[in-house]
């Protein structure tokens, strides 16, 4: 038995993965669906301007610390930042790290630096026009549409993701991250959507499992039975 830990990207929280969580339950594991600081009801926690990366690796690391048995961490979008960072925090902890609609973020690197200059200056701007600078609104149906290909959020899915979905702490995304490599050694896995195009290849793949899922950008919302597969043949 396993416990899967379950970190959703950006504007989510624990909310997001309600869907599979029975699934793995069934089959006999353990689910901890995890709400970041500064997200869903953890919104208010703290000031959005002291919550960046170092702020979630810690809540990360320290719910991983206390859980028993193996554990597999699994990180989706904007968490991809964090996987290689807890991973190196906790190499005797993990059984495996799940990136899924992601990848693991260079050392050295913001993900602010992967999207350039241009595309922080526009966020920021978002930021602000929406009212406070120090958090990244929702994304609005006409971004969703132009960045999210295939996205699938519609109907009563899309309404729930607009019910449920907060603005996510800027500061996330201009610390750069962290890496020693202490749990390169950890086995990982990419589920690649292919709602987001080709399917990328890490530096070190051949260390690498890689599956590609035929979905869009969300799959626990708009496919949560087959991310709960996949999940449970990793």
């Amino acid at each position: 038995m396993a416990t899967f830990v379950l970190v959703p990207g950006a504007w989510l929280g624990a909310w997001a993965w309600a869907d599979v969580v029975p699934f793995l339950e069934s089959a006999g594991h353990r689910a901890d669906p995890v709400t970041l600081p500064g997200l869903a009801e953890r919104a208010d926690e703290a000031p959005p301007a002291g919550i960046d990366l170092s702020v979630h690796v810690d809540d990360l690391v320290g719910r991983i610390a206390g859980l028993d048995g193996p554990v597999i961490l699994v990180v989706h979008s904007y968490a991809g930042a964090l996987g290689g960072m807890v991973a190196d925090a906790l190499p005797d902890r993990l059984a495996r790290v799940v990136y899924l609609a992601t990848q693991p973020v260079p050392d050295g690197m913001s993900l602010f630096d992967l999207i350039g200059p241009d595309a922080e200056q526009a966020m920021r701007a978002m930021a602000a026009a929406a009212g406070d600078p120090d958090r990244l609104p929702v994304v609005p149906d006409d971004m969703l549409d132009l960045y999210y290909p295939g996205h699938g959020l519609t109907g009563t899915l899309l309404d729930r993701f607009r019910e449920h979905a907060t603005p996510h702490p800027i500061a996330t995304q201009a610390q750069p991250v962290s890496r020693t490599g202490a749990g390169e050694s950890i086995p990982r896995t990419l589920l690649w959507c292919t709602g987001d195009g080709p399917t990328p290849t890490p530096a070190d793949s051949p260390s690498w499992t890689i599956r590609e899922l035929p979905t869009g950008h969300w799959p626990m919302l708009t496919h949560p039975t087959l991310v709960a597969q996949e999940l449970l043949t990793t």
